[in-house]
């Protein structure tokens, strides 16, 4: 499941299908704030068209927030929801760049968590790593890097108590 859409449907889902499993996938923060700094109106808007509200959110006031103060807002989310589930024996957080950097690692740590033997798996049919690399570190590419995109990262670290 993907950091930001799932997770607060998980406790609807355990009242139907107790033993359901859960892997959440997170990205570094940096990764994820580059992508969402200039999509999250355009994401707000879509999920207020087909009235989707992952997080019991407001996505007028939302919309009215800059790119740093919505981004904070919803780290805090994911944040807290990680925390609460962190020793939920249902719920597996992952990192997206274990996962590519790790893949085998990573990949037996989630058939441990869902019962399953790692000897059975056939990789590379549904995930490429080589592909999913470029969505890494890319606050660390040229493209993106520039004093503005610093000091915001600065702003988000401080703001998160995040390392920078």
């Amino acid at each position: 499941f993907d950091q930001i859409i799932a997770p607060p449907y998980q406790n609807s889902c355990c009242e139907s299908i107790p033993n359901f499993r859960f892997i959440n996938v997170d990205r570094h923060w940096k990764d994820q704030y580059i992508s969402l700094r200039g999509a999250y109106k355009g994401m707000l808007s879509v999920n207020d068209a087909i009235g989707v509200r992952p997080w019991n959110e407001d996505n007028a006031k939302l919309k009215n927030l800059d790119p740093i103060s919505y981004f904070v807002k919803l780290r805090m989310s994911i944040d807290k929801i990680k925390q609460r589930q962190q020793n939920d024996k249902n719920t597996l957080w992952i990192d997206f760049e274990d996962l590519v950097n790790n893949r085998d690692e990573t990949a037996n740590t989630i058939f441990s968590f869902l019962g399953l033997k790692f000897e059975d798996w056939t990789p590379n049919i549904h995930f490429h790593p080589s592909i999913s690399k470029t969505r890494t570190k890319k606050w660390m590419d040229k493209k993106w890097q520039s004093i503005e995109l610093d000091k915001e990262l600065q702003e988000i670290a401080v703001r998160l108590n995040y390392e920078i």
